[in-house]
């Protein structure tokens, strides 16, 4: 064969080093942007940066539901200026370009190159995974500790036991971020089980010890922590009681005494834990394949998103003896894996019913790409063994290569024609008339109806009365008897507050993020109306 012929064979690897190189950097710019654009630190982001400030300032550290880890990491440059929001943004979009260089390290070792840029590439468009590179919420830490647990666990049951002190520590770590870890700890459990119960071999146990040596230190602080809070070293609330509730909102009707195992079977029966457990797994499946599935973001990705789920299923068919060979040979860190996905899906499957929320899928969301990369990898060597007994195949693998790379290399343009280059520290200065409401509502003293609202944080006030936040449900006969009944003398209404049923008697949302008072509140008066925006953001209102 000539060297002409030959071209497009060595052309290939570079092709495929380019077109990487194009969907990382694709990432990149969409996740920077995506960052910029998150520039509302309430909801669920405010309560963290209070974590960290509550830390940073010795006041306490968040125990029993979710746990210190993160919050201690931001406190590490946390403060009450918008650039700490800013930094803690910045953290997460640099977790996650390490998540993605640690699977790419992990999976050129323990699979091969290709194995590990298409892992890499799949990684890199994934929409809750982009979600977690620019938010800021514990689960940010949870796909680069799953993955770097997962891949210690898989060497100490090929090798050498220190690799399950690693193993430990970053189960461990995980523990200390999010009550998931303790699944880690199980699913490993799991993997040494299999292989001493079912064929005698007792290698993995004479290295167990290695694994607990990493993990108990760190999981004892949190056991400790939450002994001298609790009373019991393995309390975690969500665990221990929400997960027996049948919706969130009926929280306030039980004592926690009620909600419990035992106390869920007392009232539904073991049918309706079949019930549930069966209903959880049919709502989660769904669930689970979205978060697989491509940003829209990433248009190229997201418009194949079907013929890739289609590739995916055609690669793990034609791997299914190297899937199936090892759990049939009983081997510890094929069964750790089956353990740790099978126990993920059962608890969250579960807990649906509870709190349906995407980002618990996540975690798991780097191995998984990691064992699709391996099956896609092997995949793509049969087809390119039958290109290759075609005329011209490794020409028309490249061409195909080359296009898909002008595809994604005019996607950036587009995006970067549209979207520019934002700057973050800019973007994250609240607007005037949010900064009117925060001087506003630092300086009273009685109870203020202040949120749920993106743009009305409570971390950014360094003094503040108590607040208390519009229920969801619907509007009371009286509103103005509601406020009455609490104390509420005061009130900061925005668009976010007006969107909710409970104030739609007197206001409503109206377009541009504005907001307007319909009715009167009677005994109540308009103090200050946004002069910034028309409509305006956000109106205050006091008792007369």
């Amino acid at each position: 064969m000539s060297r002409t012929h030959d071209l497009p064979r060595r052309a290939l690897p570079i092709l495929a080093g380019v077109l990487c190189a194009l969907v990382f950097a694709d990432y990149l710019y969409t996740a920077w942007t995506w960052l910029t654009w998150n520039k509302r630190s309430g909801f669920a982001q405010d309560a963290w940066m209070q974590y960290a400030l509550s830390i940073r300032e010795g006041s306490s550290v968040a125990v029993g539901n979710d746990h210190p880890l993160y919050p201690a990491v931001l406190s590490l440059w946390v403060s009450r200026a918008p650039a700490a929001f800013t930094l803690s943004k910045l953290f997460s979009f640099l977790v996650g370009a390490v998540t993605l260089a640690a699977q790419f390290r992990i999976g050129r070792e323990l699979f091969g190159t290709r194995a590990a840029l298409i892992a890499c590439a799949l990684l890199s468009v994934n929409w809750i995974f982009l979600y977690l590179s620019m938010s800021i919420r514990a689960e940010v830490l949870l796909p680069l500790f799953f993955l770097m647990t997962w891949y210690a666990v898989q060497r100490g049951f090929e090798g050498k036991g220190a690799w399950w002190l690693a193993g430990g520590v970053w189960a461990g770590l995980t523990y200390l971020t999010k009550g998931t870890g303790t699944l880690l700890a199980i699913a490993w459990a799991c993997g040494l089980a299999v292989p001493l119960l079912g064929k005698g071999d007792r290698r993995g146990a004479g290295k167990s010890p290695w694994f607990l040596a990493g993990f108990i230190p760190l999981a004892a602080i949190l056991w400790w922590a939450n002994q001298r809070m609790f009373g019991d070293p393995f309390y975690n609330f969500s665990i221990r009681h929400a997960m027996w509730l049948d919706s969130w909102w009926d929280l306030p009707k039980h004592s926690l005494d009620q909600l419990s195992f035992s106390g869920y079977v007392a009232s539904h029966g073991w049918s309706g834990v079949l019930a549930r457990l069966g209903g959880g797994i049919a709502r989660f499946i769904p669930v689970v394949l979205s978060c697989l599935s491509p940003a829209k973001e990433f248009p190229f990705a997201y418009l194949l998103r079907w013929p890739l789920f289609l590739l995916a299923l055609a690669a793990l068919w034609t791997s299914r003896k190297r899937i199936s060979g090892p759990l049939r040979r009983l081997e510890g860190g094929a069964w750790f894996t089956v353990a740790l996905f099978a126990l993920f899906f059962l608890l969250f499957a579960w807990y649906h019913q509870v709190s349906p929320s995407e980002r618990f899928v996540g975690p798991l969301n780097p191995i998984v790409f990691l064992l699709l990369g391996a099956a896609g990898a092997r995949l793509g060597e049969k087809v390119m063994r039958r290109l290759e007994k075609l005329r011209d195949g490794a020409g028309y693998a490249a061409a195909g290569a080359a296009g898909v790379g002008l595809i994604l290399l005019a996607s950036i343009a587009l995006k970067a024609a549209e979207w520019g280059i934002g700057n973050p520290f800019r973007a994250d200065e609240p607007p005037e008339c949010y900064r009117k409401a925060y001087e506003w509502v630092a300086g009273r003293s009685e109870p203020v109806l202040y949120g749920p609202s993106g743009d009305l944080p409570i971390w950014s006030l360094r003094t503040h009365p108590v607040f208390h936040s519009v229920p969801e449900r619907p509007a009371p006969e009286s509103l103005a008897a509601w406020l009455d009944g609490r104390g509420i003398r005061a009130a900061v209404v925005d668009w976010d507050m007006a969107s909710l049923p409970f104030l739609r008697g007197h206001f409503e949302n109206v377009p541009e993020r504005g907001v307007r008072m319909t009715r009167p509140l009677p005994g109540w008066r308009l103090v200050l109306a946004d002069a910034w925006h028309d409509p305006p953001h956000l109106l205050i209102l006091e008792r007369r």
